[in-house]
């Protein structure tokens, strides 16, 4: 009994990590979506060697980072305007 591990610190700790990590020529650290899919693969790892991890019990001690999404904007006249005139091609101004 001693030698036990808790799961859900475990993933929370790697999840805090992978947040830490930062790319050494961009200096970005890892997207969201990266970070959702090394998860789902250790998950299916864990659930092959018989490791059950209960979903409602995940969501609340492991800490994902949120996911940002901007709305997305139509283009107006003058966007379209600017994009037209950027052209050199002949063919592609009409």
């Amino acid at each position: 009994m001693a030698n036990q591990t808790n799961v859900y610190e475990m993933l929370n700790d790697f999840v805090s990590y992978l947040l830490s990590i930062k790319n050494e020529k961009t200096g970005n650290g890892l997207s969201v979506n990266s970070i959702t899919l090394y998860l789902a693969g250790i998950r299916s790892y864990l659930a092959y060697y018989d490791i059950d991890i209960v979903s409602s019990k995940f969501r609340r001690k492991v800490q994902m980072p949120e996911r940002y999404r901007e709305d997305e904007q139509p283009i107006d006249n003058s966007d379209i305007r600017k994009i037209l005139l950027s052209y050199n091609n002949r063919r592609w101004k009409l």
